[in-house]
């Protein structure tokens, strides 16, 4: 990959903020080697730590070197992006690694890359033959991989892939998202669909779905009378953000037997991620959430430590008109319920307490995802 090759990516109509981990500095420096690197660079963060990884993607991956964790880092760099560079076309890049190291470390070397646009995620992958190969080899094929691809987001005929043996595995995704979709990522609009504000809205990030919700959802309607919308939002306080491909598969894991919820109940996609944001835009609506739910919706880390705000917060849900429909949840002190906690007044009188005999269910997507 020469000085030529780079040249070819300084000269097109693109800017980015590429973020890596564990490995990929490489492309970083044959991209600053080369004349013309603020046509294409407009930042680069190294998040190696894992506590500087969660700030940059604000919330805490599930696998720090994993393809989801790859598209996170690409889109918190995009959001990083569209906010510096309005006149062309931005990107955001994001990679992680596990490469050859001097101490033992169960599992492949590999490689993940993934770029975030406005109309698209895409993603590609290479687990390493690593017979032979040092780290500083494994490096510099982790660079060619993410210049490579980002020639390909810019249209350039490059065949990238040619140092890699035919023993690499590589793979690659990608999602050319619905206007709609790209719409609620730019922040232009704030649900997908817009139809009518539901009466009885399911927040979740339904990762996945498991009988826990569906029997909660049903329980809902039959005690409210109204139907569920299922909402998910592309933003979360505690985790990094959802792209394209993630939305696709979560949309296509709730059409897949043998529950279909999406025959049952629509799905929404909004960029709401905190209680308030969703009340308004669903003002009146109840919402169903579990007791650890609840619990968040009053914990004041939420609200930059500060009660006054969260108090005005939960004022503002009750002037909305809204209610929680709360269900209980086993823990390590036993079953929890509504009665357990202490609750402001404002929050209180607007909650629908389900009583452990109506309805128990213990099972979480946390635990379905493990097993």
């Amino acid at each position: 990959m020469d000085n030529e090759f780079i040249q070819q990516i300084h000269n097109q109509d693109g800017k980015f903020v590429l973020a890596v981990t564990g490995g990929g500095a490489s492309a970083l420096a044959k991209l600053l080697a080369v004349p013309g690197a603020s046509n294409t660079l407009l930042s680069a963060f190294i998040p190696y730590h894992d506590k500087e990884l969660n700030r940059y993607l604000g919330g805490s991956p599930e696998s720090a070197g994993s393809s989801q964790t790859a598209r996170a880092l690409a889109m918190a760099s995009w959001q990083r992006a569209r906010k510096m560079e309005q006149e062309v076309p931005v990107y955001g890049v994001g990679c992680t690694s596990a490469l050859a190291t001097n101490r033992q470390r169960r599992g492949d070397d590999r490689c993940f890359v993934a770029i975030q646009s406005a109309e698209s995620t895409m993603e590609i992958a290479v687990t390493f033959d690593k017979s032979e190969r040092n780290r500083e080899e494994e490096e510099n094929l982790c660079g060619t991989l993410i210049l490579g691809f980002i020639a390909e987001a810019l249209g350039i005929n490059f065949d990238y892939l040619g140092g890699f043996r035919k023993t690499d595995s590589i793979t690659r995704n990608q999602k050319l998202a619905d206007p709609s979709w790209q719409a609620l990522i730019a922040g232009d609009t704030n649900v997908t669909p817009a139809n009518n504000p539901p009466a009885l809205v399911f927040p979740g990030a339904f990762n996945p779905m498991h009988n826990g919700h569906v029997k909660m959802a049903e329980y809902a309607e039959k005690l409210i009378g109204e139907k569920v919308t299922l909402e998910i939002s592309i933003f979360n306080v505690d985790k990094p953000p959802l792209d394209f491909i993630e939305m696709q598969s979560r949309y296509d894991a709730l059409q897949e037997e043998p529950s279909a919820v999406l025959n049952k109940w629509p799905l929404v996609f909004s960029n709401a991620p905190t209680f308030v944001e969703k009340c308004r835009l669903f003002p009146g609506a109840t919402l169903i959430v579990g007791i650890d739910t609840l619990k968040r919706i009053i914990e004041m880390k939420y609200y930059d430590s500060s009660k006054d705000k969260r108090d005005q917060a939960l004022q503002e849900i009750d002037n909305l008109g809204n209610r929680f429909m709360v269900f209980g949840r086993q823990t390590s002190e036993g079953f929890v319920t509504l009665a357990d906690l202490d609750l402001p007044a404002s929050l209180s009188h607007s909650c629908i307490s389900v009583a452990e005999e109506d309805f128990r269910e213990d099972m979480s997507s946390t635990e379905k995802r493990a097993g």
